[in-house]
């Protein structure tokens, strides 16, 4: 699908950017604007994978050299427009007209400028022509009826929980306008121990009533089709028979509108084996709703550890220990860093909670935000085991 797009265009061979404005896309013209060289109209920008790379197509009216240049839309994301990223055009030693170019370690919570840079001569690439194309999200009901503005008016979020094998799907509409920082801030958790279980732990989690989204399928790593949820006819439910780890394939479909849309997501990382220390070491085996025999004895004046192995871990996961329910008065919460594979509570805050037993709830979590379709999605993997403080 073509990505919604505006372009600013700079005057022909110009080296620098400061002279470029704002052009937004409305009519077919072949040299709109004063270009002699890019064909504005046959751009074609596309996300692929799970969004961490693109594929980006354009033609030139003749034999050119070129180079992209790209740097993020938010001023606190890198790569900056003072530093972007440039890629030498694939084929560089010979001219053509048409480009298919590949860009890759983008990130899908981001959006981007392009800026197309062609030139005629081989030796002379400070004689080139310049456009800068502003990637926009693809889906139109995001601002209806205006351009992007950088500021999402909703959101779908997919919660996936994997030794249920089951997800839920809401669409949730912010009560005002917010951009991807705001976003990425809301659901991003740092390192430390808090003596409480925070409030607000899944955001975005209310349901507006009208879903918009029909027909929702999901296939390759979990494959399944969407029901209405029974008890909340605004959200939808998968219930998945099996999970095919390590399928690295993992797609969503749906109907908006009555176009068919679909997302690349990637699959959800799991716990391969997880520890915990304190008076002995213990295993956690895998989830299970029953509760374990045997408590840990918590030894006094020392921290609980644990250490784990992984699968499909994405570089911003994190493992989260969790003792007590939100609200309640003596509790603890802790984040680590996933790929660190260990974490520990300390004897500080395992001081606080009230002799007796208590139930360790530790989740390994992954959340990925799609800028160009505004979904969120959210997976975990999760091992329990009871404690018992003297």
């Amino acid at each position: 699908m073509k990505r919604i797009f505006s372009a600013l265009l700079l005057s022909s061979f110009c080296v620098s950017m400061t002279s470029c404005f704002l052009f937004e896309k409305k009519k077919k013209s072949k040299k709109s604007g004063g270009l002699s060289l890019i064909d504005r109209e046959s751009i074609y920008i596309d996300r692929i994978g799970d969004g961490n790379s693109a594929i980006i197509k354009f033609n030139t009216y003749r034999d050119a050299f070129c180079e992209l240049a790209v740097y993020a839309q938010d001023e606190k994301s890198t790569p900056t427009r003072e530093n972007p990223q440039v890629t030498t055009c694939s084929g560089a030693d010979a001219a053509r007209k048409e480009f298919r170019e590949q860009v890759k370690n983008w990130h899908s919570d981001t959006l981007y400028f392009i800026e197309i840079r062609a030139w005629l001569d081989k030796a002379n690439p400070a004689a080139r022509e310049s456009l800068v194309v502003k990637e926009n999200p693809d889906d139109s009901s995001i601002n209806p009826g205006t351009s992007f503005d950088g500021k999402y008016r909703e959101t779908y979020v997919l919660r996936f929980n994997t030794p249920l094998r089951t997800a839920e799907i809401h669409r949730h509409v912010f009560p005002s306008p917010v951009d991807s920082q705001g976003i990425k801030a809301a659901t991003a958790k740092s390192p430390g121990c808090a003596n409480s279980v925070p409030e607000n732990i899944g955001p975005f989690s209310a349901a507006d009533p009208m879903l918009k989204i029909k027909s929702l399928g999901s296939k390759g790593f979990a494959q399944g089709t969407g029901e209405s949820h029974p008890n909340f006819p605004e959200r939808v439910r998968f219930n998945f028979n099996t999970l095919q780890f390590p399928n690295p394939e993992w797609e969503l479909t749906w109907d908006l509108e009555g176009k068919s849309q679909s997302l690349k997501i990637r699959p959800a990382p799991r716990f391969t084996s997880v520890e915990a220390t304190s008076a002995k070491k213990i295993v956690l085996g895998e989830a299970q709703l029953a509760t374990p025999e045997e408590p840990l004895q918590l030894e006094n004046n020392k921290s609980l550890t644990f250490a784990w192995q992984w699968e499909n871990l994405p570089d911003n996961a994190i493992v989260t220990a969790q003792i007590g329910r939100t609200g309640q008065e003596k509790s603890v919460y802790c984040v680590f860093e996933a790929k660190k594979g260990s974490g520990e509570i300390p004897w500080a805050s395992l001081a606080t909670l009230p002799p007796g037993l208590q139930v360790v709830l530790l989740q390994l979590e992954a959340t990925q935000f799609f800028a160009t379709k505004s979904w969120l999605t959210q997976s975990i993997d999760w091992r329990s085991t009871r404690i018992e403080k003297l």
